[in-house]
């Protein structure tokens, strides 16, 4: 028993023990590869290109340790979306955004790409214009 097993959860939700989160978390896992039982959706940037080639992308993962961390939630965040990359916009390269539920994490990545391509077409439109005067 750890002291970690009432934390950890399957990508349904259902509490596991730390072990089972420990063999989840690199079950079909190889170095490199952005694959595996923790993957949730991936979108590489500008190109759909994979993240070796990729500007940057947007992923999201199963963390499967809850990261509310008890804080002023009931249900446990074990999803992640993260924008990385080597010139990632302004704005999109610090945040996170935590989810509950599979459902919730494979609809928040869609809402971070659409707001990637967004701040994308804006910097394009921008860079258009002449300097301000």
């Amino acid at each position: 028993m750890s002291i970690l097993d009432d934390d950890c959860y399957d990508k349904d939700g259902n509490p596991i023990t730390y072990a089972e989160y420990h063999r989840l978390r690199w079950l079909d896992y190889e170095p490199g590869s952005s694959e595996g039982y923790y993957r949730v959706a991936l979108t590489c940037f500008p190109d759909g290109t994979d993240r070796k080639t990729a500007d940057w992308w947007v992923s999201t993962v199963w963390l499967g340790l809850d990261h509310s961390f008890g804080i002023g939630r009931r249900k446990p965040l074990i999803f992640e979306t993260k924008v990385f990359g080597k010139g990632v916009p302004d704005g999109l390269d610090d945040p996170m955004w935590r989810y509950t539920t599979l459902d919730e994490a494979i609809q928040g990545h869609q809402d971070v790409v659409s707001l990637v391509q967004a701040t994308l077409e804006a910097s394009e439109v921008r860079s258009k214009l002449p300097e301000p005067s």
